[in-house]
C-alpha cells in the first residue's frame, strides 16, 4: 500500500482554483465531523466549539458556535476543582453537533445542555434544551428542524421538544435508562436505544419493534439511508428494516463465545456493513452475507465507507487503519503513523471529499483524478 502523503499538511488555499488535492482545515474535529446531505457544507466539532464551513470555498461560514467559555487545560482543571459545600460541575465541553437535513440548522450537544441554532445568522432558536434539569446523555433534531429529542442516561423517558417554541409536546416511555436517540433519515421513526432499542412512530408516539439487547454493552446503532438499522442485540447484531421491523440478519456468535461487542457500522445504502467484537473484526457485503475483509483489529465501529466505490476507511490500530479496497481485501492507503489519534471521517455524499482528524485540525482529501473505484483514494507518487 501506499505511504501517507508527505507534505499534506497544506494550509487552506486562498482561492477554490488553488485547491491541493489534500490541506487541512484549522480546527480539531474530535468530538464530530459531518458533510450536510447535499455535500455543501462540512461540520467539525471539538472540545470547545463547532464550525461549520462551505466546502465550494473551504471557508467558514458565520461564526464560531461555543457552549460557554474555551478554556485552556489549566482552566478546565481549576473550574474542575471540588469547592467545599458545592456540587462538583464541569465546563459545558462539546458532545456532539449535527445538522438537519437542508443544513438550515445545528445542533450542539454538550454536557448540561443542547441549542439549536440557525446557521445563516448565527443565533441560537429558542432556548437551550435540557432534560429534566439534569444533565444530557444525548440529543437530536429531525430532519426538519422542527423536533429535538433528548436523553439523560438515568431518566427512562426520552423527551421530544418543539424546536422553536421549547414546549414539550410527549414522553416515550422507553422501560429502562435510555443512552442514545436519533431519527431516521425520512424523520418518521426515532431510535431509542438503552439496553434494548426501540423504533417509534414519531408522530403518534407508536412504539412499533423491539430490538433486544443486554445491559453490559450499550452501543449506539447505525443507520442507512435506505432504512436499515444495524443495533447490538444479545451479545451479538441484529440488522433490522425500520419500516417493517423485520429482521435482515441476526448473528449471536459473539454471545456463544462470550465474547463482547465493541461497535457497529453500515454503508448509506445498506449494502456493507461493519462489526466489531473482542474476537474479530470483520466489514461484510450483507447482500451476499459473506465478509469482505476478516481478522481486523478492533475498531469501535469506527468504519466509514465510501458512497461512490467499494472503500472504507477504517480507524484502528497500525495494522488495518487506512483506506481498504474491500473487494480486493487490502488497502489502497495507509494513514501517517504520526496521526496517532485520528477517530472521526467522513466521505462526502457526492465521494469528492474525504475529511478526517489529523494533528492540527481537521485534513481534508480529494480522490486522485481519472481513476476510478477504492484505488482513487491512493496517495499520489510524489504529494497531493
Amino acid at each position: 500500500p501506499d505511504a501517507a502523503v508527505a507534505g499534506a499538511d497544506a494550509a487552506v488555499p486562498a482561492s477554490p482554483e488553488k485547491l491541493p488535492r489534500e490541506f487541512v482545515l484549522p480546527m480539531s474535529c474530535s468530538r464530530g465531523l459531518a458533510f450536510a446531505r447535499d455535500g455543501r457544507k462540512l461540520l467539525t466539532v471539538d472540545e470547545w466549539e463547532a464550525q461549520v464551513w462551505d466546502t465550494r470555498t473551504w471557508k467558514p461560514i458565520g461564526k464560531t458556535f461555543v457552549h460557554g467559555e474555551r478554556l485552556t487545560p489549566e482552566q478546565y482543571r481549576e473550574k474542575s476543582r471540588p469547592k467545599v459545600g458545592r456540587p462538583v460541575r464541569h465546563p459545558d465541553t462539546m458532545a456532539k453537533a449535527e445538522f438537519d437535513a437542508a443544513a438550515e440548522y445545528m445542533l450542539t450537544v454538550a454536557q448540561r445542555e443542547a441549542i439549536l441554532w440557525e446557521i445563516a445568522t448565527g443565533k441560537a432558536v429558542g432556548k437551550p434544551f435540557g432534560h429534566g434539569g439534569g444533565p444530557l446523555r444525548d440529543a437530536a433534531v429531525s430532519p426538519d428542524g422542527k423536533l429535538i429529542a433528548t436523553c439523560d442516561g438515568k431518566d427512562h423517558h426520552v423527551h421530544l421538544y418543539d424546536a422553536a417554541s421549547g414546549a414539550l409536546i410527549r414522553k416515550f416511555e422507553h422501560g429502562g435508562p435510555v443512552s442514545y436517540v436519533q431519527f431516521d433519515r425520512p424523520g418518521t421513526t426515532l431510535v431509542t436505544t438503552g439496553p434494548n432499542t426501540y423504533l417509534w412512530t414519531v408522530k403518534t408516539g407508536e412504539r412499533r419493534t423491539v430490538i433486544p439487547g443486554t445491559w453490559d454493552d450499550v452501543l449506539r446503532p447505525a443507520l442507512s439511508d435506505n432504512g436499515v438499522i444495524i443495533a447490538v442485540s444479545g451479545g451479538g447484531y441484529r440488522i433490522v428494516e425500520i419500516d417493517t421491523g423485520k429482521t435482515i440478519l441476526f448473528d449471536d456468535t459473539l454471545l456463544r463465545k462470550n465474547c463482547q461487542m465493541y461497535g457497529v457500522a453500515i454503508s448509506p445504502d445498506g449494502r456493507k456493513f461493519a462489526a466489531s467484537s473482542s474476537l474479530d473484526s470483520s466489514i461484510y457485503n450483507l447482500e451476499k452475507r459473506e465478509a469482505y475483509v476478516s481478522g481486523l483489529e478492533s475498531f469501535d465501529g469506527d468504519v466509514f465507507f465510501d458512497p461512490m466505490s467499494d472503500a472504507a476507511v477504517v480507524l484502528s490500530l497500525e495494522d488495518s487503519w487506512g483506506i481498504w479496497d474491500l473487494p480486493g481485501e487490502k488497502r489502497v492507503r495507509v494513514f501517517d503513523k504520526r496521526e496517532v489519534w485520528i477517530h472521526k471521517a467522513a466521505f462526502s455524499p457526492d465521494g469528492r471529499f474525504l475529511a478526517h482528524d489529523c494533528r492540527g485540525g481537521t485534513r481534508i482529501i480529494q480522490p486522485r483524478t481519472g481513476v476510478t473505484g477504492p484505488q482513487r483514494w491512493m496517495a499520489e507518487p510524489h504529494g497531493p
